[in-house]
C-alpha cells in the first residue's frame, strides 16, 4: 500500500470519527430547540464531511496508481519468465545437440569397411538375446530374501473353494 492511499483511508477514517461530536451536539441543540447551536454544529459537520471525502478521493487516486504499478509489475514479471523460459530452451537445445554431435562423432569414428571387406557381425559370435531368453526360462524361479540370498520360490499353488 503506497503512502497515498494509507493517507487517503486514515483521514476519512479520522474525518468520519470526528463528525460523531457535532452530530451529538446537533442532536442535542435540536431536542432544546436552539436554533444558533444546531447550525455551528452542522457547518462544523459540513466542514468535516468535506474533508472525508477528500481523503476518500485522495485514497481513490492512490488506489489507481497502485492498480497500475501491480499490472506494470506483473507485466515485467512475465517478461522475466517469459525470456527465463527461452533462456532454458536455448541451454535444452544446445546440450541437446551438443550430445547429438557427440553420437554423430563416435559413430564417424567406428570402423567403416574397406573396399571388398565386410565388418563381422558381434551378435553372431555372442549369445543373441532369443537363446537368452530361453535360458531363464529353463531355470527355476527364485525369490530374494531382504539379505540378498536366494531362496527357491513355490511354485505349486493349491487352492480350495467351497460353496
Amino acid at each position: 500500500m503506497i503512502a497515498k492511499t494509507a493517507d487517503g483511508l486514515i483521514g476519512a477514517n479520522a474525518a468520519l470519527k470526528e463528525i460523531r461530536t457535532p452530530m451529538k451536539v446537533f442532536k442535542e441543540a435540536r431536542a432544546r430547540g436552539d436554533q444558533a447551536t444546531m447550525k455551528r454544529a452542522m457547518g462544523y459537520v459540513d466542514k468535516l464531511n468535506d474533508s472525508a471525502w477528500e481523503h476518500k478521493a485522495k485514497a481513490d487516486e492512490g488506489l489507481k496508481q497502485e492498480a497500475v504499478e501491480a499490472k506494470e509489475k506483473a507485466l515485467l514479471e512475465r517478461e522475466e519468465l517469459a525470456r527465463r523460459i527461452r533462456e532454458n530452451r536455448e541451454e535444452a537445445e544446445k546440450k541437446t545437440e551438443e550430445k547429438l554431435s557427440g553420437a554423430e562423432n563416435t559413430v564417424q569414428g567406428a570402423e567403416t569397411p574397406k573396399d571388398g571387406e565386410t565388418l563381422e557381425n558381434p551378435l553372431e559370435e555372442s549369445e543373441t538375446p532369443e537363446t537368452a531368453q530361453s535360458s531363464e526360462e529353463t531355470a527355476a524361479p527364485v525369490t530374494y530374501t531382504k539379505s540378498g540370498t536366494i531362496k527357491p520360490a513355490i511354485t505349486e499353488t493349491k487352492f480350495s473353494v467351497t460353496v
